[in-house]
């Protein structure tokens, strides 16, 4: 009987440890999903390779010709509801939301929305998205963009998408946009104006970004050009693009650094600014829950070296950085995501997509994703379960 029973432990220790090498010669990485603007086109990759899963034609108006030619749609952003299998792309140039199955990538539904669709933000618990307006700017000769007040607020299921409602924001142009427990948080490209919208009663609170330069939600200086919005607590971190800006009534000209300000939500006051330098147009931001603000340069085509990535760290009161990394390689850098270890970005200039080290900003891994175009690769998001090949 103890022999027997020695064999029965035996044979089960070495089952569990040969499952044990077996689940640990497993990598995981998650799904990547960006956007090939010129291509009107979603990629899927592998984020331990840089390898492409699948190309997803964006076909929202039904005129795709099958061989991934551009209609005309601008797929711009993409955002992910991993709790429910969705996700969800704006199509500037189309006026649509697109939401697809992540489980074959099979489009859904689509939704036309009033105008120029761009960042989207999500609330996956009560399944809505939020749908912000596309600033106002020339591409290959043609105009685009919205100076509409609207944020879009749309509710989803299996059944597909509906519009529920359109909140007046107070200010033209809201394009940057994302989601408190309590409110909508935009602000106007155009104006410097930041809109804090009640979700549950649609009251609108406003502050200047620069109340010193501008007191009126409604002018339109394109001084700061606030672009993006991340959110963590409390605590909200916007993008400001800057620049060289002219002033109309004085005809002099300014060199306003691009930056990152942070704002306290419940009260509306600015805490603190981080400045980068006049070529730097800092674009898309993500924070972690630690407070760590990863952030695209796009950079100046006049000044080479300018784009690239940069990590700073908000301690409650000002910011610190901890890397920053510049390429002359680098071209227009756009959409970013991070994961627990690596920082993935755009290029809306070169069409790549850069892998860094979260740790120390070293450049690990790149791939062209799109070689032509005038905007090429634009947002991107990725999966927080890990799978495994």
């Amino acid at each position: 009987m103890i022999v027997i029973r020695c064999l029965i432990f035996l044979i089960l220790f070495v089952s569990c440890d040969n499952d044990s090498v077996s689940s640990g010669n497993l990598i995981e990485y998650s799904k990547i999903y960006v956007t090939l603007q010129s291509q009107d086109q979603i990629a899927i990759l592998n984020s331990n390779t840089l390898e492409t899963i699948e190309v997803i034609d964006v076909d929202l108006m039904g005129m795709s010709d099958g061989m991934g030619m551009d209609m005309g749609e601008t797929p711009h952003y993409v955002i992910l509801d991993e709790d429910s299998g969705y996700f969800f792309v704006s199509a500037i140039m189309s006026n649509k939301i697109g939401m697809y199955s992540m489980e074959d990538n099979q489009l859904i539904s689509v939704l036309s929305v009033d105008e120029d669709p761009a960042i989207l933000g999500i609330d996956v618990n009560s399944q809505k998205l939020y749908v912000s307006r596309m600033m106002v700017m020339s591409m290959g000769g043609m105009e685009m963009g919205s100076e509409a007040n609207f944020i879009d607020e749309i509710s989803y299921n299996s059944d597909g998408m509906t519009l529920v409602q359109s909140h007046d924001s107070g200010i033209p142009t809201p394009h940057g946009i994302a989601l408190h427990d309590s409110y909508i948080l935009t602000a106007s490209n155009t104006t410097d104006f930041l809109s804090r919208i009640d979700r549950g009663t649609g009251d609108v609170s406003l502050m200047s970004l620069d109340v010193n330069v501008n007191d009126n939600p409604n002018l339109e200086l394109n001084r700061l050009k606030p672009l993006e919005i991340a959110i963590n607590g409390d605590y909200a971190f916007i993008t400001c693009t800057a620049g060289t800006w002219q002033n109309i009534n004085t005809g002099e000209s300014e060199n306003l650094d691009g930056q990152v300000q942070v704002w306290r939500i419940s009260t509306l006051e600015k805490i603190a600014s981080y400045d980068f330098n006049v070529s730097s147009k800092p674009w898309h931001i993500v924070v972690d829950e630690s407070n760590y603000i990863y952030v695209a340069l796009s950079g100046s085509s006049s000044v080479p070296g300018s784009a690239g990535v940069s990590k700073l760290y908000f301690d409650g009161q000002s910011f610190d950085e901890i890397w920053t990394t510049l390429d002359e390689e680098f071209n227009q850098l756009h959409g970013i995501a991070i994961d627990n270890s690596h920082v993935y970005v755009s290029g809306r200039g070169d069409g790549n997509l850069y892998k860094f080290d979260s740790s120390t900003g070293e450049l690990l891994n790149s791939v062209n994703l799109v070689s032509t175009g005038m905007t090429r690769t634009g947002g991107l998001n990725l999966t927080k379960t890990y799978l495994a090949e």
